[in-house]
This record gives structure tokens, C-alpha cells and sequence, in this order.
């Protein structure tokens, strides 16, 4: 087991520790289960684990991050490359990862189990903020969206957005991207139920 603590990240949350860093392959690896216990966890490139990680708070990986095993993040976690996971995932806080994603264990993201075919779609430049609008696909609660620090079920988000837009651009572009999200969550059910 490899434990990172406060001391192998700077003040601002870098990690420092250049021991785990492999020049050759331009990655940090950790090649045991690897568990964090700092309140932020930022990594400046891509990071290898050979076996399970747990997260005790935030973490950004710039670059791609690939876990043999399980991974339990505590927090928030952005992965702004692509990111494997072997086993399961458990993200406590919102996650957002700016690749390809593959999990091929059970995925579960702010306590909703989501579907293994397509977990996570992201509208991106959209709406009022001009932002990411997320639709997550869960296996027993439909479709729940996280769009800035609204987190609730579509049909909840349907109706503010029809309540505070009305009949306005920003609101089309909404109600177009719950139309496709609801589309493709049947598309990602209907595959998951034929495996």
C-alpha cells in the first residue's frame, strides 16, 4: 500500500513527490494500491496505479489516469484526459472527465449507480451559463442532471428552465438537450437490457 499525505502535495495541492514520476513512459505510477489523504490532490500528469486508489478528498489529474483495480474518490474528481478503471467507482462529489471514460466495474457517481452501456453524457457551450449541462444515466433513478450548482432529476429541470427562460434561446437549447439526453438514455437502456 502507498499512502500520499499533505506533505507530498505543495500548498497549492501539486504533487511534489518525483520518486513516483517514470520519465520513460512521462507518468507517475504508483505500482501497488495507492491511497490519498490530502484535502486536494492535483497531478501534473497522467498517473498509473497498478492496483486499487482511494481518494480521502479532491483530485485533478492532468492527464490520463488508468487504475488496475477499484477507485474511490471521497470528493470532486477531473481527469482531463482519459481515464480507465479496472474494477468499480465511486465518486462522492461531481466528476468530470474531459476524455474517453471506461469503467468496467459498477460506476457510481453522488450516490446514483449509473448505467454501464453510457453513464454520463456532457452538452457542452450551452444555455444561460454557456457551459457543460451533464445528464447522468442511472440504472434505478432516470436521469439526473447537474448543470452549474443545480443537481436534480430532469423532469425538476425541465420545469425550472421552462419557469426562469421561458420562451427564449437559452431555454430551446435546454429543452433540446433534454430531448436528446431522454433519446439516448432509452437508447443506452434498451442496450443494457439486451447484454
Amino acid at each position: 500500500m502507498i499512502t500520499l499525505t499533505e506533505k507530498d502535495f505543495d500548498e497549492n495541492g501539486f504533487f511534489i513527490n518525483k520518486s513516483y514520476f517514470n520519465a520513460d513512459n512521462d507518468r507517475y505510477e504508483f505500482l501497488d494500491n495507492l491511497e490519498i489523504d490530502a484535502k486536494r490532490s492535483i497531478f501534473g500528469k497522467s498517473i498509473f496505479v497498478r492496483g486499487y486508489q482511494v481518494v480521502q478528498g479532491n483530485q485533478i489529474v492532468q492527464g490520463n489516469q488508468v487504475v488496475r483495480g477499484y477507485q474511490d474518490v471521497r470528493g470532486y474528481q477531473v481527469v482531463q484526459g482519459n481515464q480507465l478503471v479496472q474494477g468499480n467507482q465511486d465518486v462522492r462529489g461531481d466528476q468530470d472527465v474531459r476524455g474517453y471514460q471506461d469503467v468496467r466495474g459498477d460506476q457510481v457517481v453522488q450516490g446514483f449507480k449509473l448505467l454501464k452501456s453510457k453513464g454520463i453524457i456532457s452538452i457542452n457551450f450551452i444555455g444561460s451559463r454557456k457551459s457543460a449541462t451533464k445528464f447522468l444515466f442511472t440504472r434505478d433513478n432516470g436521469i439526473m442532471v447537474k448543470c452549474g450548482c443545480f443537481f436534480n432529476t430532469i423532469d425538476i429541470f425541465k420545469n425550472r428552465v421552462i419557469e426562469v427562460h421561458k420562451d427564449n434561446q437559452h431555454s430551446a437549447e435546454y429543452l433540446n438537450a433534454i430531448e436528446y439526453a431522454v433519446k439516448m438514455y432509452d437508447y443506452y437502456k434498451q442496450l443494457e437490457a439486451g447484454e
